[in-house]
């Protein structure tokens, strides 16, 4: 069939026809055309590769499902330590060494403790901040309507309501109420009673001796 095709067209025309035929098949074509040369194969060759032309780019396709999570990849290595970062602050009320600083004072209050006749109860008294060493243990009753008239060795008093007390003693103001007795007071320590303040604190024991006894006002304790 090839050859009839080449004795009608000429060699021009046979070669213009299969040019044709290649570009519309595509080079791949050229290997599979009996009676060519190799020569006549290159020509044919390079003659169809300056008819090639690039279609139009077709359109895009739908995006496809999205793919299933992957699992989870292992834990990288710990980084290495941050330098240290500056010091902060100091805190409040806390001071240096956690201890209250000499002649430095804290305040409190008490109470009320009511009892009757023959009757001892008690009262905490807790330091915010701790004393370096225990302090002297001192009770003042006071009398009626007043805080501590009755002062007391290393107990100054109470000036505009703010109880005072002297190097390393805890001063104890008891504010009578003009309707009830006034107790007597014990101060005992609180790990083992041994009749003194502790670094801590201090258990104010009061007893009556009447037929009501009222202990309620304010404490002061220096370093």
């Amino acid at each position: 069939m090839i050859s009839r095709i080449h004795e009608k067209l000429g060699t021009a025309g046979f070669v213009i026809a299969i040019v044709a035929l290649i570009a519309a098949l595509g080079g791949t074509a050229i290997a599979a055309l009996p009676g060519l040369n190799s020569k006549q194969k290159k020509e044919v060759k390079k003659i169809a590769k300056s008819f090639q032309v690039l279609g139009p780019a077709g359109s895009a396709g739908a995006a496809g499902p999205q793919g299933q999570p992957g699992a989870a990849g292992s834990a990288g290595k710990e980084g290495p330590q941050g330098a240290t970062g500056p010091k902060g602050p100091q805190g409040d009320p806390w001071t240096a060494g956690g201890t209250l600083p000499p002649n430095a004072t804290e305040t409190g209050l008490f109470g009320p403790i009511i009892a009757t006749n023959g009757e001892q109860k008690f009262s905490v008294l807790n330091f915010n901040i701790p004393l370096a060493t225990a302090p002297t243990a001192v009770f003042v009753p006071g009398i009626a309507g007043g805080y501590g008239e009755d002062e007391e060795e290393g107990c100054p008093g109470v000036v505009n309501g703010i109880p005072q007390a002297d190097s390393g003693v805890l001063c104890v103001y008891n504010a009578e109420d003009p309707g009830l007795g006034a107790p007597s007071g014990e101060i005992l320590n609180l790990a083992n009673e041994n009749g003194k303040a502790e670094k801590t604190g201090a258990l104010l024991y009061v007893s009556c001796g009447v037929a009501v006894c009222n202990a309620s006002g304010l404490w002061a304790v220096t370093g």
